[in-house]
């Protein structure tokens, strides 16, 4: 079993209430989150708070993209794979992630029905969606284009991601943010060559070989690609004719890390690629699926914060406990663990060691959160009930809803709290203690 991660995750911005599409002549309000002193533009200081934006360019048609006779002309972005376009699945995919701000797609200008379809499949996500038709004739100007909208909407980070590989996982993409925060410079995702690489001549009809090239060093690039806003702008403004984002960083002289991608994460280039990604995707659809059932109770004392979910909860008693004593965190934790076969809370986190003592249960959490994504699970969704005759916990079911769902790294919509009490029936009813309930499911889709 691998040991449980000890750094908490990084939590960026992701607060904004603009429409989905980006209004003529409005733009989006400026946030300045630089910080001040004489260090290179570069170099992300751990005080500055951290907003990342992701940018998809979309509007290009795909010259090496021919779906075969009797296929209707389209850009390849809006192909059908398993009844969604491929880019709603991409804009999906990244929109999953809560790590990313707002989702910059960028658009050919006179592209409105891709802009009419994508307002429609996610007008639920208007606050972190935005769209605007604004691209350019090649990729790097449709880059640079969302890259200055983003970096003028507060973004300090930006992630830039194909419109075509409609299969990235939440967990590449969390890896590469966190990798990449750690380390302070960009990175990207990429696959170490496994195959014998041969140079061919230039003949293009009758191709020889010219060399055989070691392949101890070399890998594929993928997406996203992760770099500091202003280093990335830069970088493209200065080197117009690269092919992607890492090549113009570094010709800058900045470092770019390697952080490991998936097989799955294909790029849409060639008519052959449907195939290989609808096999793929089928895979995906019919994951392993896993159920975990966590439970918790504590006692009521004077002289303790009552935290529930994360969230400090107004009364004049607490939950007696080791750590903060988070009753609902403590069962979700629990559920988690048990789901992906990793034992219990305390295993993990005993409550004879000192260094748990006191410790925000919020820790503990993402701790757990991190050790099951190290084991390729994902959660799914969370159904938890806190069981309490007093205090009353509908007042803060939302923010409680919101604190979960940040800690857990998942969609609000995947998160149900309940809070009931007990009737007067037992210690609950009897204001004595508080307990609580949760059942996880986690889905894990390597074979």
């Amino acid at each position: 079993m691998n040991k449980i991660p000890q750094d908490p995750p990084l939590s960026p911005d992701t607060n904004d209430s603009s429409p989905l599409a980006l209004p003529e002549g409005g733009d989006p309000p400026h946030v300045d989150l630089r910080s001040e002193g004489g260090d290179p533009p570069h170099v992300v200081h751990r005080r500055t708070r951290v907003s990342i934006h992701a940018v998809i360019p979309a509007a290009g048609f795909g010259q090496r993209f021919d779906p075969g006779a009797g296929s209707a002309s389209k850009a390849k972005q809006y192909y059908e794979l398993g009844g969604e376009a491929v880019i709603v699945r991409t804009v999906s995919a990244l929109l999953a992630v809560e790590l990313l701000g707002m989702v910059w797609v960028v658009l050919a200008p006179a592209d409105q029905e891709g802009q009419s379809l994508l307002e429609q499949r996610f007008a639920a996500c208007h606050q972190r969606l935005r769209i605007a038709r604004i691209g350019g004739a090649q990729r790097r100007d449709s880059v640079l284009a969302g890259l200055k909208l983003a970096k003028e909407s507060g973004a300090n980070w930006v992630m830039v991601h194909d419109a075509a590989r409609p299969l990235i996982s939440r967990a590449a993409i969390e890896r590469l943010i966190s990798r990449c925060l750690r380390q302070g410079h960009g990175g990207i995702l990429g696959l170490p060559v496994v195959d014998t690489v041969k140079r061919a001549r230039s003949e293009p009809n009758d191709p020889l070989i010219e060399q055989t090239i070691p392949r101890e060093r070399l890998w594929l690039a993928q997406t996203p690609q992760l770099f500091p806003a202003d280093r990335l702008v830069l970088a493209l403004e200065r080197f117009p004719e690269v092919t992607d984002e890492a090549a113009a960083i570094e010709k800058l002289g900045d470092p770019v890390v390697l952080v490991k991608g998936e097989p799955g994460n294909i790029k849409l280039t060639y008519a052959d690629d449907v195939h290989e990604l609808a096999l793929r995707l089928n895979q995906t659809a019919n994951p392993l699926l896993r159920v975990g059932e966590g439970y918790d109770v504590h006692a009521l004392v004077p002289g303790r914060a009552l935290m529930i979910g994360g969230v400090r909860i107004d009364y004049p008693l607490g939950l007696l406990g080791h750590s903060d004593a988070d009753v609902l965190l403590h069962a979700i934790t629990d559920a988690l663990l048990g789901a992906a076969g990793l034992g219990d809370i305390g295993t993990h986190f005993p409550d004879h060691d000192p260094k748990w003592r006191g410790v925000d249960s919020r820790v503990l959490l993402s701790k757990t959160v991190d050790a099951i994504q190290q084991h390729a699970w994902s959660i799914q969704n969370i159904d938890c009930t806190v069981v309490a005759q007093r205090p009353k916990l509908l007042p803060y079911r939302d923010a409680i809803i919101d604190s979960l769902a940040c800690c857990l790294r998942i969609e609000r919509q995947a998160v149900n709290f309940k809070a009931k009490t007990q009737e007067l029936l037992g210690f609950e009813g009897r204001g004595e203690g508080i307990s609580a309930r949760a059942v996880a499911m986690i889905a894990n889709s390597v074979s």
